[in-house]
């Protein structure tokens, strides 16, 4: 399992491409049209995602029951070598940790190459309960994304892309965002304390991108530092 206090989790490089031409983006469009499958995926994919698989990539289920109908995916390969290892301890053999990506295992094309066998993206415990935690003790039962909000505007912060268009950064990392701000506040000591972080389902921010109420064009998520 992914420790909370990771080393080098966010480097002078990375923090400087996140913060540079920031500005303020309204998360919901004013005219939002629904978003094609294929541009929900594309945004997805920058998120790698790990589960177990036999030798001959047969996904395999962990957990108590064992159902054959149910394999955990996880944002960590730490995670994944876990599971791997509780089922090699319940006697499984040649198995091996697969990477794939976050819209692949939207798309379910996953589900086709395992006889339609369910794949349930797992919460990491630390970032459940950071969002939790900045929710007011709401419960997170499934992934949670982080988001950094101007704290009276309440407009989402946004970042310019190569190409000079905008995009709001989506942190499947608590202490990534904590990161960003700390490090934008101390390059521009005017916004610093300016922004907040709030969590949403994953589910949430998805289904804002298939209504187009989130533009997944404008979408830069910011997957786990492995």
């Amino acid at each position: 399992m992914k420790p909370s206090g990771l080393m080098g989790f966010y480097t002078m490089k990375m923090c400087q491409s996140i913060l540079v031409g920031l500005c303020f983006l309204m998360a919901v469009a004013a005219n939002a049209q629904p978003a094609d499958k294929e541009a929900v995926i594309n945004a997805l994919n920058a998120v790698p995602v790990y589960y177990v698989t036999t030798a001959s990539g047969a996904a395999l289920a962990v957990g108590a029951q064992q159902q054959a109908d149910f394999v955990p995916v996880f944002l960590y390969p730490e995670e994944a070598n876990i599971a791997k290892a509780e089922l090699e301890r319940d006697g499984a053999t040649a198995l091996k940790v697969v990477r794939a990506e976050l819209g692949v295992l939207y798309s379910g094309e996953l589900s086709k190459n395992t006889n339609g066998a369910s794949y349930a993206l797992v919460a990491n415990p630390t970032q459940r309960a950071a969002a939790q935690r900045i929710s007011n003790g709401k419960s997170f039962s499934e992934v949670p994304v982080f988001i950094a909000k101007h704290k009276e505007s309440g407009e989402v912060m946004t970042m310019k892309q190569s190409d000079g268009t905008l995009a709001v950064p989506l942190f499947l990392e608590f202490h990534r965002i904590e990161a960003a701000l700390d490090a934008l506040g101390k390059q521009v000591p005017d916004v610093a304390g300016a922004f907040k972080v709030e969590a949403y389902p994953l589910s949430a921010i998805v289904n804002d991108m298939q209504t187009g109420a989130l533009n997944p064009a404008n979408v830069v998520m910011i997957p786990p530092v492995n």
